[in-house]
């Protein structure tokens, strides 16, 4: 239902991803009237009416989604590829995200590049907020489900040959091992304003305090591919979860990180906290078999594995991953919400235009009935999604 839309809502609960002097976000036990004339949030203020049965939130911001729809970014990074791992996902919560590239061989990335600057010169952007490089460069003995055949030592020059061909056209973030860079590296890519998580890693406390202070901004999938905490060794988690400054990005389908570990970040990083999909070409299909790099990866019981058994990314959307942080992680559905939208773009430097619901912004948003199920979406001042149920309730109250 992609077209330009204005309603007027009574009575519903928002999400208004502001957040309090505590860092967490307001509740959304007051109900409010929204208006939206042409795609643009006109008027948001406090109601006196009757609770309406839905509630609205912004938008959810995804920084690592490597396919969906049927498609693989990595294997065909072309721009009908992309278009269809949006519409994927936008139609499933995710409104803005970032298609990203394993670990592949310069061309691929290069490629992708290329494509990404196409959509964005012939304004098919709507939904790329850039594009995410995981890997190639991490430690072999962390290369998760990436193919070792390319993993490799950190090549400046490629990085410089990518960041010339972007010429500022997008925002690029990048996942390495810190361990394989250098301080003037990371200061020089932090001057292309790139942004940059550590990940796949063998980096010992030492290490990750260098990068740290040398501007890394965070740490990809907290808890895999990375050495656990020891008492002697924090590493990667340790110094993630003590920092005031790094952000963390984090799988919470149930199946990559504990329950009790998802607790726990959620009470060490608060705002700090970032949800992902990780999603790979099955998500949003009936698909349980896909190829990876000449491998079989097959969906059981929820989780994609591959010959080895080892996991590979995930089939769950990020609208799940915010339920199931909210279910699994025992933090408040606005908290879980936040993780996953203002969050993320107080993380991208993006959050005048994303992770809140204020007036005089162009319509990002989702609408959710009491049961928590997704029924709307809005992507850009226009109708993605919306279930017959909310188009009648519009319908029958004159809302739109």
């Amino acid at each position: 239902m992609n077209m330009n839309m204005s309603m007027a809502l009574k009575g519903v609960h928002v999400y208004l991803g502001i957040e309090t002097d505590t860092g967490l976000p307001t509740n959304s036990e007051e109900l409010y009237n929204l208006e939206v004339f042409d795609g643009v949030i006109k008027r948001i203020e406090k109601s006196h009416s009757n609770a309406c049965g839905i509630w609205i939130a912004p938008g959810l911001l995804d920084v690592q989604v490597n396919g969906g729809g049927g498609a693989h970014f990595t294997d065909n990074p072309s721009i009908d590829s992309i278009k269809n791992i949006i519409h994927t996902h936008q139609k499933l919560g995710t409104t803005n995200l970032y298609p990203t590239m394993l670990s592949c061989s310069d061309q691929l990335m290069l490629n992708a590049v290329d494509s990404l600057l196409e959509c964005f010169r012939t304004g098919n952007d709507c939904g790329i907020l850039g594009l995410h490089l995981e890997g190639p460069f991490f430690a072999p003995t962390r290369h998760g489900a990436h193919h070792t055949s390319y993993i490799r030592a950190y090549d400046q020059q490629l990085m410089n040959q990518i960041v010339d061909r972007i010429g500022g056209a997008f925002s690029l973030m990048v996942t390495l091992a810190p361990e394989l860079i250098t301080s003037d590296q990371i200061e020089c890519l932090k001057t292309n304003k790139i942004i940059l998580f550590g990940g796949h890693t063998e980096a010992n406390t030492a290490e990750m305090q260098i990068a740290l202070k040398s501007g890394l901004d965070g740490v990809t999938h907290l808890h895999n591919a990375m050495p656990p905490m020891t008492g002697r060794n924090p590493g990667p988690i340790g110094v993630a979860l003590d920092s005031k400054k790094l952000y963390a990005t984090i799988i919470a389908d149930g199946f990559h990180v504990d329950p009790i570990h998802l607790r726990i970040a959620a009470t060490m990083l608060g705002q700090r906290l970032l949800l992902i999909s990780d999603a790979m070409a099955p998500c949003g299909t009936n698909e349980n078999k896909f190829d990876l790099d000449g491998r079989t990866v097959t969906h059981h019981d929820g989780r994609l594995l591959d010959e080895r058994g080892v996991l590979c990314g995930t089939v769950v959307p990020l609208f799940t991953m915010v339920r199931r942080m909210h279910e699994l992680g025992e933090v408040t559905f606005e908290h879980a919400l936040a993780m996953a939208s203002r969050n993320v773009a107080k993380m991208l430097g993006i959050q005048d235009r994303f992770g809140t619901i204020a007036s005089d912004r162009i319509a990002d948003m989702i609408i959710g009935n009491i049961e928590n199920e997704l029924v709307g979406v809005i992507s850009n001042g226009k109708w993605i999604r919306c279930e017959k149920n909310i188009e009648e309730m519009l319908k029958k109250n004159d809302l739109r």
